[in-house]
């Protein structure tokens, strides 16, 4: 009886548990099926696949199969929606969430390219490897002027603490709209 056992279940499991070899058969191939584990974050894993062997004389193992699990997540921060339309004096949110779980905590920071015509509140939203898929808000709040024309903000965004990922796509906002006195 030779038992394969994963030494990470939790990147590959291995199926059938057992496979019993007979004196009648003891040269026909029997087939263990490695089967990678899908999980939340996008680092590649491996395992290492052993074999205990019973009932054959002195072997008691076989050789040893290394595993490579190649991840199919990317890290990236998706924010929704990418665009906003504010009249002044009012304000509107979009949501910001990462896209795959993160090791340790990363840090967003939303900029305004010109905080006269938008400021953002929080000044940082953090996400943590338990709350990583739950979407945070960021708040854009549209200033109030005396001029009669739209204006435009990009709202930029600094990452820091996931990996190689250190910008998020901007949000355009806002496009300020003045209603001229009658």
């Amino acid at each position: 009886t030779i038992t394969p056992t994963s030494g990470d279940a939790g990147a590959a499991t291995v199926r059938p548990t057992a496979l019993t070899f007979t004196p009648d058969d003891w040269n026909q191939p029997q087939t263990i099926t490695v089967t990678a584990a899908h999980d939340d974050d996008a680092d590649d894993e491996r395992a290492t696949i052993t074999h205990a062997v019973s009932g054959y004389g002195d072997v008691t193992t076989a050789a040893t199969v290394r595993v490579t699990v190649n991840d199919d997540d990317t890290a990236g921060v998706s924010i929704a929606p990418t665009a906003l339309t504010i009249a002044e004096g009012n304000q509107s949110a979009y949501a910001v969430v990462l896209d795959t779980r993160p090791a340790a905590n990363v840090t967003i920071t939303p900029t305004s390219g010109d905080a006269s015509v938008a400021a953002v509140s929080p000044t940082t939203v953090t996400f943590a490897p338990d709350n990583w898929n739950t979407p945070q808000t960021i708040t854009v709040a549209a200033a109030h002027d005396d001029n009669a024309y739209d204006e435009r903000a990009t709202i930029t965004h600094a990452v820091s603490g996931y990996g190689d990922v250190t910008t998020a796509e901007p949000c355009k906002s806002p496009s300020t709209t003045t209603t001229p006195p009658a």
